[in-house]
């Protein structure tokens, strides 16, 4: 069983992770409008990987081994975490960040859903009645058949499902594991998606305009994804 405290302290650091996943949102934003997509997502990887490494060795986390079900956790995660990012930022560079952060809001109530299905943790009525009240909310922000509606707010709502997957599969990951061995996993992850994207666009010149928001945002990032996990 879950104790208060242990509550308490998950509450603390979800609330960490979601404070620092938005400064990373605003310093992407930023660095988006000098630089491409991939281009971005490479340099921010390149440090948040070099961050997460230094923190991993400092802490031992590198002698962690994880055994079969872990490492299946630990794949699903990474999925998540890849399709999440791809769409949030695609979407994140077409869309205002207020309207794209309000979609994101239903993150909690996907993965609450998720969790009582796929977990069997249990849900009581007051949960349900806001995840149906949280729904409806997110349809009058992407008002599917209006004239405001864009892909891109599609999109969005595909990174959730993503994220959502990402932190069910976290939960499979045995406390043994080290924080931030699965962090520095999830950096080099997002940087290889970075690689990918790289042959889409011409590399651009990196000013330091564009280093600092970068810089601000894979030390955010890398908060984030230790608090997360």
């Amino acid at each position: 069983m879950t104790s208060d405290t242990d509550n308490r302290r998950g509450a603390v650091l979800m609330m960490v992770a979601m404070g620092a996943f938005t400064i990373n949102d605003a310093f992407m934003k930023e660095a988006l409008t000098q630089l491409p997509l991939g281009q971005s997502l490479f340099l921010r990887g390149l440090a948040a990987s070099l961050f997460t490494a230094l923190i991993t060795w400092h802490g031992g986390g590198f002698a962690s081994r994880p055994n079969r079900s872990e490492r299946r956790a630990i794949g699903l995660r990474t999925i998540g975490e890849i399709g999440g990012t791809g769409c949030f930022m695609v979407a994140l560079s077409h869309m205002p960040l207020a309207d794209l952060t309000a979609i994101l809001q239903a993150l909690p109530l996907f993965v609450t859903l998720a969790a009582a299905v796929f977990l069997r943790e249990t849900v009581g009525w007051r949960r349900w009645s806001a995840i149906l009240m949280g729904f409806s909310g997110v349809l009058l922000i992407v008002q599917p058949g209006g004239s405001t509606f864009s892909r891109y707010a599609l999109l969005a709502l595909l990174a959730v499902v993503f994220i959502t997957l990402r932190d069910l599969s976290t939960r499979r990951i045995a406390g043994r594991m080290s924080s931030a061995l699965i962090a520095h996993i999830t950096a080099l992850a997002v940087t290889a998606l970075g690689i990918v994207l790289l042959p889409f666009a011409a590399w651009e010149p990196v000013t330091w305009g564009a280093i600092l928001p970068l810089m601000g945002s894979a030390i955010f990032l890398s908060a984030g994804y230790l608090t997360v996990v």
